[in-house]
């Protein structure tokens, strides 16, 4: 699992690779924290390259939309793969989050 974090403005794009899983969740953690830190309030979660979302990250994703909300900014899923599609329908979390098909998209939203 692999962690790159881009700024765009006032937007910041997390693309993630690899299986999520429990084992894996305190680099996005650290990238995040350090941003929100930063005062950065719009996050666009690249998970194209996602192949598994566990129970932990989809916490985590909530817990990053809380954080959002609570500082008046956004978050966006951006290219969810069939399987992640599918784990987010189950969950209802599909419900819960503006998920895009194209990152230049979810970030043109958030301006």
């Amino acid at each position: 699992m692999s962690v790159k974090c881009e700024d765009y403005d006032h937007v910041t794009v997390v693309a993630l690779t690899g299986e999520l899983t429990v084992d894996n969740v305190e680099d996005f953690r650290r990238a995040v924290d350090e941003r929100l830190t930063r005062k950065v309030r719009f996050f666009v979660v690249d998970l194209e390259r996602t192949t598994f979302l566990d129970s932990k990250w989809l916490e985590l994703l909530v817990w990053l939309q809380e954080q959002c909300d609570e500082n008046l900014g956004q978050m966006r899923l951006c290219k969810p793969d069939d399987t992640c599609r599918k784990i987010l329908n189950v969950t209802r979390l599909d419900n819960r989050f503006d998920i895009f098909s194209d990152v230049t998209e979810a970030v043109k939203s958030m301006r």
